[in-house]
């Protein structure tokens, strides 16, 4: 999915407006993806690179929010980008600061445990669409 095909006329002058315009849609094809079954997998695809921070800020805002939190759901990220290792940081960095979902007591302390498990993928169905770098 392109966000161009979810809102028209973007304007990277008016980041806000458009990353708001393709939010409220976003959330909105996102909710009829997960209501069936089986679920369908959204993909973000890259349009050029005019739209790659547009596209990031996106798919960060919208899946960060709780109630689309384990959402199968993907992007797409052309590697022949001059800014496609920093994007590709900036999402693995994204992913790292949320993952981290179970806290035990070790010797009298909460001890963050399970860096970068992925609750959504706990489940024994969906152990193999794990991915590890």
């Amino acid at each position: 999915m392109k966000i161009s095909a979810v809102a028209s006329q973007l304007n990277h002058f008016a980041h806000a407006d458009s990353l708001h315009r393709v939010t409220e849609r976003l959330r909105v094809l996102i909710e009829k993806a997960s209501s069936v079954q089986p679920p369908t997998f959204v993909n973000f695809d890259m349009e050029e690179y005019n739209d790659l921070d547009l596209t990031l800020d996106a798919f960060m805002s919208v899946l960060g929010e709780e109630p689309y939190r384990g959402v199968d759901a993907g992007i797409v990220l052309q590697a022949d980008l001059p800014d496609a290792f920093p994007a590709m940081a900036r999402l693995a960095l994204a992913i790292m600061h949320t993952s981290m979902h179970r806290l035990f007591p070790i010797g009298g302390h909460w001890s963050p445990v399970l860096f970068n498990a992925v609750p959504h993928l706990d489940r024994p169905d969906r152990r193999l669409a794990q991915t590890h770098i």
